[in-house]
């Protein structure tokens, strides 16, 4: 079968670590549970006698190794048996050659005294000389964690292709999972459940599994981290100022604005990633509500403005619902249907729906709707990946004190009445509040459209509230677009780069004629456009809808106007930095 040589010396050559295990009246020393041998090893076992040996006379050791195979039936299993005279050679060592096969060993040692067995002993190791390592690679959230949390964490694990380690999961020193790498035990969910504090995560790895559970490897891999406690936070003021509700799913369901949120869940908390993207799962059975409304109000209740961001990455085919807001009088909805995202509120008379956009599986998508208050309800604008996809008017009940009806409610995912869609929830915010402090609209939706692989020194979308800039004249904002009327003017300082070539876009929503004017310390050039331009700089040379300025004298401006004539909407303004420089001339 193979080749095991004994060599009958007292000389002890040992590549692993002992045991002593006292079995009276015979002390046996050799290989312990979960050794790891390579070809070429040697080990040895020795036999001391005790005190309480004298009446006893030990002179033989019967020493068997059995090959456990998980997948081959017991005639093709072949032991060794070996008889050890222990007068002559109380420490016999065996080495481990070359053409002795990778796999999983018993090993079992009887001594005799006649016809007794007066000692015993069995082990169980490893003979393996391929590759085992491992590393921790990921772990989700990259934040740190609070308190009744669950994370990910990620591994790769470098092996030959002929084995399926086994591996074992450690939190001081206390198993919470194991499995071999082919069930995906490379990849583990924790929960925190109440631990606080400095958390160590160990991974042993074995080539094989062992019979017993409370073997150690010394081949690991671990990684450190810090639970919180939900008194801590772990985002500053100036991230969270702007919402009234901030949900960002790390591990959780907290909402970083109210701790103290009731929530309710739907089957469990379930952490998720794909292609990076990290969050919580929601789908026909999993999703959670709160008695909590996502209407913000000011000190005296009064309904505020807002917008709702909500970010998510579909993973399903199937119908079902994202988000619901309800109590006896309202009812606002946004889910999935043939493949559409839909809202759909309840007014005073009808339900109102507006298709958002489609559903593009695997893609991390954003959906904002901003909602403007006025005296019947609100005016309503649906953003899809930053893009404007529709506006509408909701009609909404009206209390006797002009206050909008409570909602008591929210939910995300799978609710009591309504299945869920499969997807990752990121970010679920309600923003209502700019640096400023005013009650304001989210107004990043260019950013959210434009990509991000320029250098923009300027991302100006209207859907705001209040101008970003000196407005002068008779200019109206809607929260969409900014009106101006003939002389009115938008005066922008500082944001045409100096240095490199730009490209400048204003983006009119109809033809009408405006008028732009760059500047500088003492200079000016004033430009006559209509409709949608583009004003580029390369190298000394200006350059409007792509035709070359022949009439200027190069200067470096750095700030515009923009001047209406008769009536001007804007819908938005970019300054993209190219990051060529200028080459100066001699």
């Amino acid at each position: 079968m193979r080749n095991f040589l004994i060599i009958f010396i007292s000389l002890i050559i040992i590549s692993c670590s002992n045991i002593s295990l006292t079995t009276e009246p015979i002390v046996i020393n050799t290989i312990s549970n979960g050794d790891v041998l390579t070809k070429g090893d040697v080990f040895s076992i020795s036999f001391i006698k005790t005190d309480d040996s004298i009446t006893i006379d030990p002179y033989l050791a019967n020493i068997k190794i059995v090959p456990v195979y998980k997948d081959r039936s017991v005639d093709d299993v072949k032991e060794i048996n070996i008889e050890v005279d222990i007068e002559r050679t109380p420490e016999p060592v065996f080495e481990i050659t070359d053409d002795f096969e990778d796999g999983l060993y018993e090993l079992f040692v009887d001594v005799y005294d006649k016809e007794d067995i007066v000692a015993n002993y069995n082990s169980e190791f490893v003979v393996y000389s391929g590759e085992l390592t491992g590393v921790i690679t990921s772990l989700y959230p990259s934040k740190d964690l609070y308190t009744d949390s669950v994370l990910i964490v990620e591994s790769d694990i470098f092996f030959d292709k002929e084995i399926d380690p086994y591996l074992v999961w450690y939190n001081d020193d206390e198993v919470f999972t194991e499995g071999y790498y082919s069930d995906g035990l490379d990849k583990i969910v924790w929960d925190t459940e109440d631990k606080i504090g400095f958390i160590d995560l160990k991974l042993e790895l074995f080539p094989y599994k062992l019979s017993s559970n409370k073997v150690r490897s010394e081949n690991f891999v671990d990684i450190s981290f810090v639970v919180n406690p939900l008194s801590n936070t772990l985002y500053s003021e100036s991230i969270l100022q702007n919402y009234s509700k901030a949900l960002f799913f790390n591990g959780n369901y907290i909402d970083e604005i109210n701790k103290d949120l009731n929530i309710h869940l739907n089957n469990k908390l379930i952490p998720k990633v794909f292609n990076s993207n990290y969050g919580m799962l929601i789908n026909k059975e999993t999703g959670f509500s709160t008695n909590d409304s996502i209407f913000p109000m000011d000190e005296n209740e009064n309904s505020l403005s807002f917008s709702l961001i909500f970010d998510f990455l579909p993973l399903g085919d199937s119908d079902g619902l994202l988000v619901e807001s309800r109590d006896d009088l309202l009812d606002f909805k946004l889910f999935v249907e043939n493949g559409e995202i839909i809202c759909s509120y309840l007014g005073k008379e009808d339900l109102n729906t507006t298709v958002v956009g489609s559903i593009v599986k695997e893609k991390l998508l954003k959906v904002v709707i901003s909602f403007i208050k006025n005296d019947a309800g609100y005016k309503m604008f649906f953003y899809y990946n930053g893009a404007l996809a529709g506006t509408s008017n909701w009609v909404i009940p009206v209390k006797e004190d002009g206050n909008i009806s409570d909602i008591r409610e929210f939910s995300l995912g799978s609710n009591n009445d309504q299945v869920g869609f499969e997807a990752i929830i990121e970010n679920f915010c309600i923003y209502y509040k700019d640096n400023e402090g005013r009650n304001n609209l989210y107004s990043n939706n260019i950013g959210d459209l434009i990509s991000d692989s320029g250098e923009y020194q300027l991302l100006e979308g209207f859907n705001t509230l209040y101008s970003p800039v000196e407005l002068v004249g008779d200019c109206t904002l809607d929260g969409e677009i900014i009106s101006l009327k003939d002389g009115a003017y938008l005066d922008y300082r500082d944001v045409l780069p100096t240095e490199s070539d730009y490209i400048l876009k204003i983006n009119s929503i109809h033809k009408n004629s405006y008028i732009i004017v760059l500047y500088g310390d003492d200079d000016f050039k004033e430009l006559d456009l209509e409709g949608e331009s583009v004003i580029s700089k390369t190298g000394n040379q200006l350059f409007v809808n792509d035709k070359p300025v022949t009439d200027l004298d190069f200067t470096q401006y750095s700030n515009f106007k923009i001047v209406a004539r008769e009536f001007l909407e804007l819908d938005y303004i970019t300054v993209e930095s190219l990051g060529v420089l200028i080459e100066e001339e001699n």
